[in-house]
């Protein structure tokens, strides 16, 4: 039996859904002009995407590629409260465990980020309640530093690629020099544990090492692990495997001095049916959720 870990819980979905066209989405408004890096100026289309909860993106168009952001006020919050437009989206979850929304208008797609109206991304716990609601897609990601030190994530879905903004939890651009508080890591199932073993293998103690070390340097020190399966097999044998692993994954967690709370449910908390392959393995799971 195999099991995923995700931090904070913020569990991944395999599907790419389809919907109708984003760029008519919403009201138009004036042309702008868009910079990238020291080309000149472009001209852009620009029209307002409402996501479904009801927060306003920017999407432009050159004419060639389109692009998406969240549109803020000059404090920083986030427009909320319009009608949501009639497209429909999936959350992808990136590495730092903050949520946004991806439009796929069946031409092109776009990425921006969910926030709520007092400008704070979602991320960890907040996140994971999204990937609930909605469909969940996978992104290889890696960012990308613009002229003023900040990052954003670039993602790719193997046909296009995509930009979103990095944010702290605080809604803060993640910048050159700073370390964001840690909130989530997703690791894949085969890169875990090999079938019926509470054993961590190399691959995830790499990916652990950094994300304990990060938790080091940002000041964090306790953290809670919550093992999960899905329904293959006995409901002791679940119960036991799941607080097994959670036990791996803390005892590790022990040796960069954080310490757990941990605890195994087995198969009784499922955030998919046990019907597909996919859907087990969004249930196999540790869920380690950053408490101070």
């Amino acid at each position: 039996m195999k099991t995923s870990i995700i931090i904070t819980a913020a569990a991944f979905g395999i599907a790419l859904a389809g919907s109708a066209s984003a760029q008519t989405a919403g009201k138009a408004y004036e042309s702008t002009r868009l910079f990238f890096d020291d080309e000149p100026p472009v001209n852009a289309v620009g029209k307002i995407w409402v996501d479904p909860l009801g927060c306003e993106h920017n999407i432009f168009s050159d004419g060639t590629e389109g692009y998406m952001a969240e549109r803020l006020t000059r404090d920083g919050r986030a427009v909320c409260g319009s009608t949501p437009s009639i497209d429909s989206s999936d959350v992808w979850i990136d590495p730092d465990g903050c949520a946004h929304w991806f439009v796929d208008s069946g031409v092109e797609g776009y990425l921006s980020s969910i926030r709520f109206p007092d400008g704070r991304p979602s991320c960890g716990p907040e996140a994971q309640q999204l990937v609930q609601r909605f469909p969940a897609v996978q992104l290889l990601a890696t960012t990308w530093r613009d002229p003023n030190g900040c990052f954003h994530w670039i993602a790719d879905d193997g046909f296009e690629g995509y930009m979103s903004s990095r944010l702290a939890p605080s809604g803060a651009p993640v910048c050159e020099g700073q370390a964001p508080a840690p909130t989530s890591l997703t690791l894949a199932a085969d890169a875990l544990f090999d079938v019926d073993s509470s054993e961590l293998k190399p691959e995830a103690v790499e990916k652990l090492t950094e994300f304990f070390e990060l938790m080091n340097k940002v000041g964090k020190s306790r953290i809670s692990v919550i093992g999960h399966t899905d329904s293959d097999g006995t409901e002791p044998y679940n119960l036991a495997l799941s607080l097994r692993r959670a036990q791996s994954v803390a005892a590790f967690g022990d040796t960069f001095e954080i310490a757990s709370l941990i605890d195994g449910k087995g198969e009784t908390q499922p955030v998919a049916p046990n019907d597909t392959r996919e859907n087990k393995a969004k249930n196999r799971r540790v869920e380690i959720s950053i408490l101070d």
